[in-house]
């Protein structure tokens, strides 16, 4: 079908920072246009009759109620007993970004 150009492969390379010899790009140019001539192959197989899915199942639930535990949990003042600076039970840490992102 002709789809994939000398030229496009000479860009590619280019961006790629890759040097290709001459023979190297024709062997890239005829392998690349047939594995497009593949894909537009399937492109072209009719589907209509299978269901669209994106899981082998249908989805659950799978949420929980969300319980704290006081055995797995520690107070504010152990959470912060190591942070070298806090205010309001939050810990203070130095800027990372500026007002411009």
């Amino acid at each position: 079908m002709g789809k994939v150009t000398e030229e496009e492969i000479i860009k590619l390379a280019k961006l790629a920072k890759l040097e290709l010899k001459e023979a190297e790009i024709g062997k890239l140019t005829a392998d690349l246009d047939s594995i497009v001539d593949y894909i537009g192959a399937i492109g072209e197989v009719d589907t209509s009759h299978i269901k669209s899915k994106l899981w082998d199942r249908e989805p659950q639930n799978v949420s929980r109620e969300d319980v704290v535990n006081p055995l797995n949990s520690l107070s504010v003042e152990e959470a912060t007993s190591n942070a070298k600076d806090t205010k309001n039970n939050l810990f203070v840490v130095p800027k990372v970004l500026n007002k411009n992102g």
